[in-house]
């Protein structure tokens, strides 16, 4: 539902990111499946010594424009 409320202009707050991180030392992601992000996946800044590993981005672009055409009379044939 997040994306119908930022076509119809109603999301007062902002885009949001699934994670973000200022800071910080010897940082591991792994195992995580990260969908459908508003904004960034990952916002991860300032950091020193990082692993990341074994995790998926999955983003429904189809389904976005979708919802825009849908709302919005743009995106696919138009």
């Amino acid at each position: 539902m997040w994306w119908i409320r930022e076509y119809l202009g109603t999301n007062h707050n902002g885009r949001p990111n699934i994670l973000v991180t200022e800071g910080g030392t010897n940082i591991e992601i792994t195992g995580v499946r990260w969908i459908n992000s508003p904004m960034y996946h990952l916002e991860i800044n300032d950091f020193d010594g990082g692993y990341f590993h074994d995790f998926e981005i999955f983003v429904d672009s189809w389904g976005q424009l979708e919802l825009k055409r849908l709302f919005m009379g743009t995106g696919r044939g138009s």
